[in-house]
């Protein structure tokens, strides 16, 4: 998957709509969009991560690196 559609898709399950810089604008997680972060990885990725694990992201490319090490 190109990262551009990661990215795409990481900011809808985030609902995201407004200006953003993947380096710095801070990112949270509720229970919704941590399941769906954790389906969005499963399932594109066969990546699974808890959401003690999903705390530990503090922007997007957090996320994209980590997909890229696992």
């Amino acid at each position: 998957m190109k990262k551009e559609k990661i990215i795409s898709e990481i900011l809808e399950i985030l609902l995201i709509e407004d200006e953003y810089d993947i380096h710095t604008t801070e990112i949270e997680f509720d229970s919704m969009s941590s399941l769906l972060l954790m389906d969005f990885l499963a399932t594109n990725f066969n990546i699974t991560i808890t959401k003690n694990e999903i705390k530990n992201f503090k922007n997007i490319n957090d996320i994209i690196i980590f997909i890229n090490n696992d």
